[in-house]
């Protein structure tokens, strides 16, 4: 693995309608892991916080626009392929579904391998990434 150090962005209101927002947890993990990096993440920590107008969850802090295309560049077509078990998000997101069948946006959702298994959960799902990948849209159902 490779160490990179990233740049990163505080968000603190909803990138989807700028509402307010609470935490919900914080990720308990030190580091991201995409291809060959290691990217560290802030000192401070990055929580998930949830808009208290749209519902929206969203990370607090993101990688900047330089750093994330440095990410890409370097690591984007070997992380994409795909992963065979159970995605290790599934268990954080199914709590936010269970008995309200809500749509899903993935911000970053890579081949769709994590949308393919919220999908039975949730009304519908939608995908955001720096790049489209086609394996991802054949999971889609939105935008």
């Amino acid at each position: 693995m490779k160490k990179i150090e990233l740049l990163y962005q505080a968000i603190s209101i909803c990138p989807l309608c700028g509402g307010d927002a609470h935490k919900r947890d914080k990720l308990t993990r030190a580091n991201y892991f995409f291809g060959v990096f290691c990217i560290p993440l802030p000192s401070e920590g990055v929580y998930l916080l949830e808009c208290t107008v749209c519902s929206l969850l969203f990370k607090s802090a993101v990688p900047s626009q330089e750093s994330l295309s440095i990410v890409m560049a370097g690591g984007a077509t070997a992380v994409w392929q795909s992963k065979s078990g159970v995605h290790p998000a599934l268990a954080w997101v199914l709590p936010h579904l269970k008995n309200q069948h809500k749509s899903v946006l993935d911000v970053g959702a890579s081949n769709g391998d994590l949308l393919a298994q919220v999908k039975p959960f949730a009304s519908g799902v939608s995908a955001l990434d720096v790049v489209e990948y086609p394996q991802c849209r054949l999971v889609v159902d939105r935008e």
